[in-house]
């Protein structure tokens, strides 16, 4: 909650642009559960079902490009969880 540089010597400018940010409401933090977290995709050992419900969320389409992977597996997960989307 700490507000500017303090005394602290060595600070990226972009963390305080991000800080005044949030101060007017340009932009809002959130906390995304595990299930929904698209950074978990490069981060982590996952199971096939769990990458392909990671790669339905941004919208990865089949070979043919006729239809958006696991779909069936998104439907279920969101009945299970709520959306990711809220």
């Amino acid at each position: 909650m700490r507000q500017g540089a303090g005394k602290v010597k060595h600070l990226c400018g972009k963390l305080l642009w991000i800080q005044d940010c949030l101060m007017v409401d340009d932009i809002q933090l959130l906390k995304i559960i595990t299930l929904w977290n698209l950074a978990d995709a490069a981060a982590k050992p996952l199971s096939g079902k769990r990458i392909k419900l990671l790669l339905h969320e941004i919208n990865m389409a089949t070979k043919q490009g006729l239809e958006i992977v696991a779909s069936d597996e998104y439907e279920i997960q969101c009945k299970k969880h709520g959306s990711g989307k809220r």
